[in-house]
């Protein structure tokens, strides 16, 4: 469980961060002459990568939420998991992952100056 709640967020912040550094990067974005021109390329990969890290800390945080429900479950005799916990905490993550993917999107809908 320790390499999960670790190793999918870290992959997930980490390896595209990586990524998006190497010059010849296919990045499919509205607008992509404005976002990727070399005047704007270093703000938008920076953008890019603070978003990702964002919803790496989203998923870590729900993903411990989850491993303490199924602690706590493992408490009781018997065992038995809180579906009202998990099902608010997975439509909370749900609806943090909408609003980030809007704000994600909305960031390069926007007419460029």
């Amino acid at each position: 469980m320790l390499a999960l709640v670790v190793l999918v967020p870290v992959v997930l912040g980490v390896l595209p961060n990586w990524m998006l550094r190497n010059p010849n990067a296919r990045i499919n974005l509205p607008n992509p002459e404005y976002w990727l021109a070399q005047a704007h390329r270093a703000e938008t990969i920076d953008f890019i990568s603070r978003q990702l890290m964002r919803f790496a800390f989203m998923l870590l945080t729900f993903l411990c939420y989850t491993h303490w429900l199924v602690v706590r479950a493992n408490e009781a005799v018997p065992p038995q998991l809180s579906s009202q916990g998990l099902t608010g905490g997975l439509v909370i993550f749900l609806l943090a992952t909408v609003g980030w993917v809007m704000l994600f999107l909305g960031h390069f809908r926007r007419t460029p100056r």
